[in-house]
C-alpha cells in the first residue's frame, strides 16, 4: 500500500481513502503533483478527443466522450489505470466500432428493384 510510504514523508497520517487524480498526483510529488497530473489528464483526454472528433462518426463520439467523463469521476483509480488501460481499451473498443460501421451492408438474398415491384 503505497499511502504506508508517502503520507508519513508528508506528514499525513496512513488513510487508505480513495485516490483520484489529485491524490495520485499529491502523493507522487506533492503540491505540484497535484497541479501537473489533472492538467495534464485533460490534455491527454482532449487529445484523444480531438482525434476521434476528426475522424469518427458522431455516435460513437458520443459514446467515447460519457467514457471518459464516467472515467474521470471513477474514484480508487491508479495513475495506470487513468492514463493507460483506459485509453488502450477505449482504442480497442472504438477501432472495432468504427470498422463495424464502415462494413458495407450484408444482404442474404436478392435485392427487388422498383421496377420488379411494379410489374
Amino acid at each position: 500500500m503505497q499511502e504506508e510510504f508517502v503520507h508519513p514523508a508528508f506528514g499525513f497520517s496512513v488513510f487508505d481513502g480513495p485516490n483520484t487524480i489529485m491524490t495520485v498526483g499529491l502523493n507522487d510529488f506533492g503540491i505540484a503533483g497535484a497541479i501537473i497530473y489533472p492538467v495534464m489528464l485533460v490534455l491527454i483526454y482532449g487529445f484523444f478527443l480531438k482525434i476521434i472528433f476528426r475522424y469518427f462518426p458522431s455516435v460513437l463520439f458520443q459514446m467515447v466522450v460519457f467514457r471518459l467523463i464516467y472515467q474521470l469521476f471513477y474514484v480508487e483509480q491508479s495513475l495506470s489505470g487513468l492514463f493507460t488501460s483506459a485509453l488502450r481499451d477505449l482504442a480497442l473498443i472504438t477501432g472495432l466500432f468504427y470498422l463495424i460501421a464502415k462494413l458495407p451492408n450484408i444482404s442474404l438474398g436478392s435485392r427487388i428493384t422498383e421496377q420488379e415491384i411494379r410489374s
